[in-house]
């Protein structure tokens, strides 16, 4: 999420209206919120120079108050997951903005892991199956609460929690967790540098849930800004600099995020509270 931000920060300071950004902190669950805003600032001084005045930025622990205020219009733009876009604001009120991310944004789907000796079938005949998850990730433990209460009518699951989704790989691969959600591009990266990793663990899902952040303007910033500031961060990679920023913080681009994208998100939450319901 720091990497998003400050690709961001970049593309803003770029353009000369003012924005004011929102930024929640359940987005850089892998890191503490000190070490956060130290590079924040840092990375601000340097990138923005003398244009700081461009920009207000402001940390969020409570990505339902920062939401509020993207409806109030005291923030014009805010990063954060797709499902508190979903839990917290209609998507009617939402504009198109953009984030960091990759060339195949399937890549960025979550798959549901066993070792090779394990299966579909045995996952769900245990009792009370250990699943490595990243800690926080409040989407991945939606997704697997539903798929459990849709196939066995439970939702007992023992959350193993881990700071960054490679460690949820390793323990399944140690055999320390029964299975483990993580991202296409996690898993892929993890057999490149392991290939035995992907000779002792399989697929058994494959989603269409992205783990990635979302951007979004508010409805009401001038057009002419938005579309100003979504031109010059998709045009980011054209450029020298562009290129080598991208390069240090491992993004493939920038890409536009759309309100669309958010359909599966909102279908997987619906469907949960329908079978919680039940």
């Amino acid at each position: 999420m720091i990497r998003i931000f400050l690709i961001l920060m970049c593309t803003l300071s770029l353009y000369s209206a003012h924005i004011n950004f929102g930024y929640s902190s359940s987005s850089v669950n892998q890191f503490s919120k000190k070490d956060t805003l130290i590079a924040i600032k840092v990375w601000i001084r340097e990138i923005l120079r003398d244009d700081e005045d461009t920009i207000d930025f402001f940390f969020y622990d409570n990505s339902k108050h920062m939401i509020e205020d993207l409806k109030l219009g005291k923030l014009d733009i805010v990063i954060t997951f797709g499902l508190d876009f979903v839990k917290y604001i209609e998507k009617s009120e939402l504009v198109n903005a953009f984030a960091g991310g990759m060339n195949n944004r399937s890549l960025d789907n979550f798959i549901l892991l066993v070792h090779k000796n394990s299966s579909k079938k045995k996952l769900l005949a245990n009792k009370n199956p250990r699943i490595a998850v990243q800690k926080n990730e409040e989407i991945s433990k939606l997704y697997l609460k539903h798929y459990f209460l849709k196939h066995k009518g439970h939702e007992n699951i023992n959350f193993v929690d881990v700071r960054k989704r490679k460690e949820a790989i390793l323990k399944v691969f140690f055999k320390n967790a029964d299975a483990a959600l993580v991202t296409k591009k996690t898993f892929e990266f993890a057999k490149e540098l392991n290939p035995q990793i992907g000779r002792s663990l399989k697929v058994i899902e494959t989603t269409n849930i992205p783990a990635g952040n979302f951007g979004f303007f508010r409805q009401g910033l001038d057009p002419h800004v938005r579309s100003e500031l979504v031109s010059r961060a998709l045009d980011i990679i054209n450029s020298n600099r562009g290129r080598q920023t991208l390069d240090i913080f491992q993004i493939d681009r920038v890409v536009e995020t759309k309100v669309e994208e958010l359909a599966p998100i909102e279908k997987l939450y619906n469907d949960y509270k329908i079978l919680k319901k039940g």
